[in-house]
């Protein structure tokens, strides 16, 4: 992968609606496969990906492809499909940039949880969660380099808190937040405004 692709792809993972419309397997997976067929196959982001799925669940592909892999996966952690493709898409992403790039990219991801904790009151519910366990990985040292030791600790309460809610996979499509969940979010919010 070039930094162009890794660049394209990483905005692709945090909003994959903006450009299919809908998050789910089938429409990230055509424009995946579209995107490598258009590089003429030299991105390898899918083979990447399959052996990074493969390293981390120890799940291998047989014949459902790269897609199967990812919902045997999902099922293995009680999660979902979405939540699986982008945890692990963000991770294979930021190991494979260099530092010129991961500032940039890195500023994004950062835009992008700041704004969900902002939209909380508008925008909670099974979607947002998923989307949440997607793109914090506060175990990676390269995410928690974006922010300071009050907002990581934030962060930890936030995933604390929704963790009480149970696992994605069997999560209703309409939750409400906790007080406790709101607030936390609302600090974090308020903290990277303020500064």
């Amino acid at each position: 992968m070039e930094n162009h692709d890794i660049e394209l792809l990483w905005m692709f993972t945090l909003r994959a609606g903006m450009y299919t419309g809908k998050e789910n397997s089938d429409t990230i997976s055509s424009f995946l496969h579209g995107y490598e067929i258009g590089r003429n196959n030299e991105c390898k982001f899918i083979d990447k990906f399959i052996d990074s799925i493969q390293q981390e669940y120890n799940i291998s592909p047989k014949a459902t492809g790269w897609i199967g892999q990812i919902e045997m996966a999902a099922e293995k952690e009680c999660s979902d499909w979405l939540t699986i493709f982008k945890a692990q898409s963000i991770k294979l992403l930021a190991h494979s940039m260099n530092y010129s790039v991961r500032e940039n990219l890195l500023g994004s991801l950062k835009s992008r949880i700041i704004g969900k904790a902002g939209g909380i009151h508008h925008h909670f519910r099974k979607d947002w969660v998923s989307d949440w366990f997607g793109i914090v990985h506060i175990d990676q040292n390269w995410f928690r380099s974006i922010w300071t030791y009050k907002e990581i600790e934030l962060i930890k309460n936030i995933e604390s808190e929704l963790l009480c809610f149970g696992k994605i996979r069997l999560l209703k499509d309409s939750i409400v937040p906790s007080e406790n969940l709101e607030q936390l979010c609302s600090e974090l919010y308020d903290s990277i405004k303020d500064s």
